[in-house]
């Protein structure tokens, strides 16, 4: 075989590497759209809800980074084909150039073979997870209004006595009982906006949600807090969040009594101790009622990894090793 036919096999094995790749990514195609489907679904959930979520489904951004280097791909094919049919004097430097693609497509194969194998199964419950954490935080930022409402007129009661009042606070040695009441309920609505200002629109779940006990949550409120009725515009919004909630999402009806009665074992009062005078026991009760509400918890933390985002990185690398050797 002389060194031009050797030329002309070196291209043959090019084709064929090329195939094999086009049928990965015909693979990789199927996920695809597979991800588009579910991306959709949950596009329609959050525009249902009026929420922003973080994005683990890069769908979109993997197709394109997906289409440059099939592009790529193309332009280094036809290098390979002017190579062969410029018929160069320098042939050995032309064997060397195909001989060192094909090495390079080779090793593509291989790569986008081990991104195929990757599992983005999970890519839709994790995008799940990310609307669960969301509809949590719409719910707490609605009731906050109406508990710091309520919280703050029970402030503004006291603050603004009148003159009999205050005197009759006086008379009875009760001023210093008065200022820490008003203390407890600053500690409370403090307690409030330190809860809210951890929340961040978008932002990626560090643990599971879970949405019936979100469905709970709201239940359990609306049977605690007749009160709550009196601020008509919050009182709505909860009840139209609960609303899309249950018309949104699968739940058991059955399961989610079991999760309010379970719900209700946990909320018995914290436990004082005897010896402790009224006023720290009125403190307590500030911080109880933070925890009763959601607005003080601890949760383990789950961290997530954006696989996609790995993947998509790793596809933009084959890329750019196209890149470099079609303008080598």
């Amino acid at each position: 075989m002389d060194k031009n036919e050797y030329l002309v096999k070196l291209q043959n094995e090019n084709k064929k590497h090329i195939h094999n790749i086009a049928l990965l990514i015909k693979t990789l195609d199927f996920k695809l759209d597979s991800l588009k489907q579910s991306k959709k679904k949950t596009d329609r959930i959050c525009e249902r809800f009026d929420i922003v979520c973080y994005n683990y489904n890069l769908v979109y951004e993997m197709e394109e980074t997906k289409e440059k280097f099939i592009n790529d791909l193309e332009e280094l094919t036809r290098k390979i084909e002017a190579i062969v049919e410029r018929k160069s004097r320098n042939v050995d430097f032309d064997i060397q150039n195909v001989s060192s693609i094909n090495d390079l497509l080779d090793t593509y194969e291989v790569q986008l073979n081990a991104i195929n194998k990757n599992d983005l199964k999970n890519i839709e419950s994790l995008q799940l997870n990310a609307i669960k954490k969301e509809i949590y935080e719409k719910y707490m930022r609605i009731r906050s209004e109406i508990d710091r409402s309520i919280l703050k007129e029970k402030y503004d009661k006291m603050q603004n006595r009148n003159s009999i009042l205050k005197a009759f606070d006086e008379f009875f040695v009760l001023t210093e009982i008065r200022g820490k009441q008003k203390e407890n309920l600053f500690v409370a609505i403090h307690g409030i906006d330190d809860c809210l200002s951890k929340f961040q629109e978008g932002s990626e779940p560090n643990r599971e949600y879970k949405i019936i006990d979100i469905l709970a949550d709201i239940d359990i409120y609306f049977n605690e807090n007749k009160k709550a009725r009196k601020y008509k515009e919050q009182y709505n919004k909860l009840c139209d969040l609960r609303e899309k909630i249950a018309g949104t999402f699968s739940i058991d009806k059955m399961e989610l009594k079991s999760v309010i009665a379970e719900r209700y074992k946990s909320r018995f009062p914290m436990p004082v101790e005897k010896n402790v005078n009224k006023m720290t026991k009125k403190h307590e009760k500030a911080i109880e009622f933070l925890y009763r509400s959601g607005y003080i918890k601890t949760y383990d933390q789950i961290e997530y990894r954006s696989k996609m985002a790995i993947l998509i990185d790793k596809l933009k690398l084959l890329s750019e090793n196209v890149e470099r050797e079609i303008n080598r």
